[in-house]
């Protein structure tokens, strides 16, 4: 058996061998299966920014924008560590032909002046000042004694943007969305599959 070089598991420190580190993330076999190991924002990020592909980003965007707004809506998705993607999530359902989502995800991206941020708290205070961006625009089009609800924008715009997502999603729904992230990734292998000896 060929040696096969090592480095060192981001947790305790010991020494692992780099297949392994790619399987677990970075994790010797004893810290991959400590109870309550969750991967955080930060190290998210890390992974995102270190060694994702394209096509892996773009499987992690969808998912984790289906996963996320069918459990708990479009706010839930930002507060979320799956958020991270959100900036990238247009191209990455284009990427995989769920069009008629796409659309949902620019104007979520609208809602936000620049780039979406990848930390969910920075995300979420950015969401909270919808508000005084839309404000003025909002409290034109409406009649001076209905202005009380103002701070209810950000929530508005969110539920909104969740009612236009459920409107293409349905039970059964799932099943074409696995069927598009598989033909995705069969048809990107050299973003999935590992080269030999790589």
């Amino acid at each position: 058996m060929p040696d096969e070089r090592t480095t060192t598991c981001r947790e305790c420190g010991r020494d692992i061998l780099e297949g392994t580190a790619r399987r677990t993330g970075g994790l010797c076999r004893q810290c991959e299966k400590r109870p309550g190991q969750i991967v955080r924002a930060a190290e998210f990020e890390k992974q995102r920014e270190e060694g994702l592909t394209i096509g892996e980003r773009t499987v992690l965007a969808v998912e984790s924008f289906f996963g996320e707004t069918c459990n708990g809506g479009i706010n839930q998705y930002l507060v979320n560590e799956g958020g991270a993607f959100a900036q990238e999530l247009p191209e990455a359902l284009t990427r995989c032909g769920l069009l008629k989502y796409a659309p949902i995800a620019h104007d979520l991206r609208k809602l936000f002046s620049g780039e979406i941020p990848r930390d969910p708290t920075e995300r979420w205070a950015r969401v909270s000042g919808i508000e005084s961006r839309t404000l003025q625009r909002v409290s034109r089009s409406r009649p001076r004694d209905k202005t009380a609800d103002l701070a209810e924008i950000p929530d508005a715009l969110l539920a909104e943007l969740t009612d236009r997502f459920f409107e293409f999603y349905f039970p059964g729904e799932g099943e074409e969305l696995n069927l598009k992230l598989a033909a995705y990734i069969r048809s990107n292998p050299s973003d999935f599959i590992l080269a030999p000896g790589g």
